[in-house]
C-alpha cells in the first residue's frame, strides 16, 4: 500500500461478479491496510496527496471507513465513493443502527454529487441535506352567494251583531166642564228588530332577492426544499441520445458557493 505514497496507482482488478466473496474480501483487506498505512505516515507540506477511488463502494465498506474519513483530510487523502443509494450502505455496514455510521461517514465527505435516482430514502436525504429556501406563494380566493326570501300571509275575520228592541206606551185622559164631560184613552205599542253581519278577508305575499360577491388576493412566505425529492428522479438527465449524451448531477459544496448562482449547490450537466 505504501507505494501510493510515492506516486504509484494501484488498481485492484477482482470483479465481484466473477470472484464473488473471495474478490470482495481481498479488496476489503487491501483497502483496510492502505487506510491504516495512510493514517500513520508523517505529514508535512511536502507530503504527497493520495486518493481512494471506489466504484460500487458498498461492496467494500466497513465500519472503519467512518473512522478513516474523520481524519482523511489531515492525512492529505481524497476519497471518491460511488454507489447506487444509501440503503445499500445500510445493508453492508450492518449492526443495529447502520444509518448512524453511514450519516457520520457521509458528513465527512465534503463534496457530494447526486444523479438521477429512484430511491425515495436517498432522495429525501439529499433534499434535507441541501436544505430549504424561502419561497413566496401567491393566493387568490373568490366567493359569491345568492339568496331568495319569500313571505306569504293570510288573515281572515268575521263579525256578527244582532240587536232587538221593543217599546210600548199606554195612556188615558179624562176631563169635566160645566157644560159637560169628556173622556179618552190612548194606547201605543211598537217594536223594532235589527241585525247586522260582516266579514273581512285579507291576503298578502312578498319576496326579496339578494346577491353577494367578493374576492381576495395575498402572498405568503413558505419554507420549501431547495431541491424537492421528486426532482432527483424526474428532472435529472440520464445521458444517451435522448439527452444529447448529457448526465445531470446536483453538486453540493461544503463551505463554498458557486459563482454562477450564489448557492452552495447547483445542477450541472456532465458529458458522457
Amino acid at each position: 500500500p505504501e507505494l501510493t505514497h510515492d506516486g504509484a496507482i494501484i488498481l485492484l482488478d477482482f470483479p465481484a461478479l466473477e470472484l464473488n466473496e473471495t474478490g470482495i474480501l481481498a479488496q476489503m483487506i487491501f483497502k483496510y491496510l492502505w487506510m491504516r498505512s495512510t493514517q500513520r505516515r508523517e505529514i508535512s507540506s511536502q507530503t504527497r496527496p493520495v486518493f481512494l477511488w471506489a466504484d460500487e463502494c458498498q461492496y467494500f465498506l466497513s465500519s472503519f471507513d467512518m473512522e478513516f474519513q474523520s481524519t482523511a483530510r489531515s492525512s492529505r487523502t481524497a476519497t471518491v465513493l460511488m454507489t447506487q443509494n444509501l440503503p445499500s450502505f445500510y445493508g453492508r455496514i450492518g449492526g443495529q443502527r447502520p444509518e448512524h455510521v453511514t450519516n457520520a461517514m457521509m458528513g465527512n465527505l465534503k463534496t457530494k454529487i447526486f444523479h438521477n435516482n429512484q430511491d425515495a430514502t436517498t432522495n429525501q436525504w439529499a433534499s434535507e441535506m441541501i436544505g430549504k429556501t424561502s419561497v413566496w406563494r401567491s393566493s387568490y380566493g373568490e366567493n359569491s352567494g345568492y339568496t331568495i326570501n319569500v313571505t306569504e300571509g293570510q288573515s281572515y275575520g268575521t263579525s256578527h251583531t244582532d240587536s232587538r228592541g221593543e217599546s210600548r206606551s199606554h195612556g188615558s185622559t179624562w176631563s169635566t166642564s160645566p157644560n159637560g164631560s169628556s173622556s179618552g184613552i190612548s194606547d201605543t205599542h211598537g217594536t223594532n228588530d235589527g241585525r247586522s253581519f260582516g266579514r273581512s278577508e285579507t291576503y298578502n305575499t312578498g319576496n326579496s332577492e339578494g346577491m353577494s360577491k367578493g374576492s381576495n388576493r395575498g402572498k405568503q412566505e413558505q419554507r420549501e426544499f431547495a431541491v424537492e425529492p421528486h426532482r432527483f428522479g424526474a428532472d435529472l438527465k440520464t445521458g444517451g441520445p435522448d439527452h444529447r449524451n448529457l448526465v445531470t448531477g446536483v453538486v453540493v459544496l461544503s463551505g463554498r458557493k458557486f459563482a454562477a448562482n450564489g448557492q452552495h449547490w447547483m445542477a450541472v450537466d456532465f458529458p458522457q
